[in-house]
């Protein structure tokens, strides 16, 4: 009897040891900021940081406003699908797309310091899934950049040039 109640207390023992190893480790290694938040900008995209109120500029600058025709919105549903999870519809070299669920755009992010090219890219990339210009226009979608890769005295527009002129 003494010898399975010694089992049971070291079993025990060992359970409550190995718990207590698990959630220091935990604790103490995982990335953390300053105030000992988790750290998950480390694995999130980077919101849009460069603009006053791009959800502004966006519906006054395209075509948001307009209705998806049923093509449209079987595309628009295909790329949400897409939607791995770390956020991105698309990673390219010269650009990534999230989707911002809260103000319902798809933002694509240029990492390339040729701007115009990047924004090209992440158009034609729209364009051969399926969408028209018009389509594309009306998801909506922004784009934006780390204001590193701006050059001094340069302006950047959030909205594409092919639907300025919508």
């Amino acid at each position: 009897m003494k010898n399975s109640k010694r089992t049971l207390y070291l079993a025990l023992s060992g359970i409550v040891i190995t718990l207590y190893l698990i959630l220091t480790y935990v604790a103490f290694f995982s990335p953390k900021d300053k105030a000992g938040r988790l750290n998950t900008q480390q694995i999130l995209p980077t919101p849009i940081t460069n603009l006053k109120s791009p959800i502004d500029v966006v519906q006054k600058n395209s075509l948001s406003g307009e209705e998806l025709t049923s093509d449209e919105i079987e595309i628009r549903s295909s790329l949400l699908s897409r939607i791995d999870d770390f956020g991105y519809i698309e990673k390219q070299k010269t650009f990534t797309i999230v989707y911002m669920q809260e103000h319902d755009v798809f933002q694509v992010r240029i990492l390339t310091a040729d701007i115009e090219a990047g924004k090209k890219d992440a158009f034609n990339w729209l364009l051969s899934q399926g969408l028209s210009t018009n389509g594309a226009c009306k998801l909506p979608f922004v784009f934006y950049i780390n204001p590193k890769l701006l050059a001094k005295n340069t302006t950047f527009n959030p909205i594409p040039k092919e639907c300025m002129n919508q």
